[in-house]
């Protein structure tokens, strides 16, 4: 028969792997956040130059990095291949 631990092991594994799926998910705000947020915005948009409120809204921000190759590239390489009728 099975060994029980192995399969507790496995089913704690899986576990923590949605853990850490979850905590990569974006955040949602509740409805009051969000109005807060967009008071915030507008505060910023008007007591600012342009290029001061883009600086201030993308503060902090950082790359994001992706692993997957983008469909497009698929799709470029079908239509150069259509082209030879």
């Amino acid at each position: 028969m099975g060994n029980p631990s192995s399969s507790s092991s496995s089913s704690s594994a899986e576990h923590d792997e949605r853990q850490l799926s979850i905590q990569h998910e974006p955040k949602a705000l509740f409805e009051k956040e969000m109005k807060l947020a967009r008071e915030s915005a507008l505060e910023v948009i008007d007591n600012n130059s342009e290029e001061e409120a883009m600086k201030i809204f993308l503060q902090g921000l950082e790359p994001v990095i992706t692993s997957v190759r983008p469909i497009w590239d698929d799709w470029l390489s079908l239509d150069s291949d259509d082209e030879e009728y």
